[in-house]
């Protein structure tokens, strides 16, 4: 009675495209699902290479800079610095605020001053921190 000239009944046809626009709807789930992991990702390592390019600068201006100022105020000075830097960062994810906190914290190991220098990079309610050891030598 519902049979169409292929073969197929009426029925039929309507199951399979059902059948269809299920899987279709499935794919563009998944796409955009995927789409905006990626952007998290992309996100996150952004924030990190920003803390580890501010870990690398303070290992490097502590190795070319004046050694007869104390050590923590060299740590400042270069705090100052990174965070004069902290504009261009900003055009990276126009769309994502990226906020960059240096600090220091003292710590006495083997008789020397040593700072632990904290990088805490925080963007739309998340945060990663870095932290690497320095002595003054």
């Amino acid at each position: 009675m519902f049979k169409s000239q292929e073969g197929f009944s009426l029925i039929e046809v309507l199951i399979a495209l059902v059948v269809v626009s299920i899987m279709v709807s499935g794919l563009l789930d998944f796409w955009t699902i995927n789409d905006r992991l990626i952007d998290r990702t992309g996100i996150r390592l952004q924030a990190l290479r920003l803390a580890k390019m501010s870990i690398e600068r303070f290992k490097a201006e502590l190795l070319k800079g004046d050694k007869s100022k104390a050590f923590i105020e060299r740590l400042k000075e270069i705090r100052i610095k990174e965070e004069e830097e902290e504009r261009y960062f900003k055009n990276w994810y126009p769309e994502v605020s990226f906020e960059r906190e240096i600090s220091f914290e003292q710590k006495n190991f083997n008789n020397s001053n040593s700072y632990w220098v904290v990088v805490k990079v925080s963007w739309d309610n998340k945060s990663l921190e870095l932290r690497r050891l320095f002595a003054d030598h």
